[in-house]
Formats: structure tokens, sequence, C-alpha cells
């Protein structure tokens, strides 16, 4: 009954979100409904079809261009992730709950479509950002979270448990927690078993 109540409300929350933007399409509907496909539904054939009808010139926000990527990212396209961050001039993805470096996106992009050389472009040219910005605040957790990553995804691993430690330690997380980053971070060093075993940790 509950999982029932919950879908009803979600096609319901979905259907306001469709007539809302029919009247008045903002960037803010077209976040949430990317949000809601993404966290939600797990609708492949639905996330496809709806990132074919955003707009192009929706596409170029930040908000919304940070999504879409990560959207043909998961769905295996990559080349459809790197036509929508081709829209974005910037080195940095910050608007609303996005707030990456364009080249982590973009290297993962890269990485899906099969370019393995220009992902660790990406990725290290990303890095170079990240650090340019990390000079002025050196202990802002989300930039040494970025750091700790892409200094593993271009084969630093020493530098980047040390990273990854100071990270956890300045965001006050329990040395026993775990959580869909930390598994990240391993998959990134290449560490699958201790990454599935991050996932199985309780989440602060």
């Amino acid at each position: 009954g509950a999982v029932l109540r919950d879908a009803a409300q979600r096609v319901e929350s979905d259907e306001r979100l469709g007539r809302a933007r029919a009247v008045a399409p903002t960037l803010v509907g077209y976040f949430y409904k990317l949000a809601n496909l993404s966290k939600h539904w797990g609708d492949s054939e639905a996330e496809k079809k709806y990132g074919e009808q955003i707009p192009a010139h929706v596409l170029q926000e930040d908000a919304i261009a940070g999504l879409a990527a990560w959207m043909w990212i998961r769905l295996g396209q990559g080349e459809k992730a790197l036509e929508v961050l081709q829209r974005v001039p910037r080195d940095y993805i910050e608007e609303f709950f996005q707030n990456q470096p364009k080249g982590y996106v973009t290297g993962w992009a890269m990485q899906i479509a099969g370019r393995q050389a220009a992902a660790q472009a990406e990725w290290t040219q990303a890095l170079r950002v990240v650090e340019k910005r990390l000079v002025t605040n050196p202990n802002l957790t989300p930039l040494l979270r970025h750091q700790g990553m892409l200094l593993a995804l271009t084969g630093r691993k020493e530098e980047a448990e040390k990273t990854w430690k100071l990270f956890r330690e300045l965001a006050g997380l329990p040395a026993e927690s775990g959580g869909v980053a930390d598994a990240e971070f391993y998959v990134a060093l290449g560490r699958t078993e201790e990454a599935i075993e991050r996932l199985q940790r309780p989440t602060v």
C-alpha cells in the first residue's frame, strides 16, 4: 500500500510539473523534472525522451546542463552528454545543487564514449581548475572532494587518499561511515571491493 501511494504521489507531482511548464516553462521546472526522473523513476526511456525535448537555450544553464549531462552518462550515451557540455562556456558548473568542474563531468562523458585518452586530459585540466580555487579556499570541502576524486582518476593514488582523508575529516564524517561518495572514490582508485564495503556502511 505504501509503495503504491508513493508511486501515485510521484505521478501526481510529475503531472503538476508538466502542466506548470506548459503554461510558463521555467528553469526550476526543468531542473526538478530531471531530478525526479534520475532519482525516483529509474525509467531510462522516459529520461531519454525528456532529455531530447529540452530546448537548446535551457541546456546552456548550469543547473540543467549538469543534470542532463549526468543523465546521458548514466544512460551510456557519452556523445549526447558531450553535446550538452559543449554549450557550457565556463570551466565550472555551479548553479542550484550543481557544483563541479566541467572537466570532471566531461571526462566521464569521454570515458563512456570510449575516448580514454581524452578523458584523462579532461580530468587533468579539471584538477588544475580545482587546485587554482584551493589556493584561496584551501579547506573548502567540495573542492577537496573533487581534488581527491580527480587525483584518483588521474592515477595519483597516494595523494588522492591523503586528500580524501582530509576532506572527510573537515566534513566531519565519522571514520566508520560510508556512502555513495566514498564508493565512487574507491571505484576511481580501482578498488571495487572496498567501494562495495563502503556502500554497506551507515551513512551520515
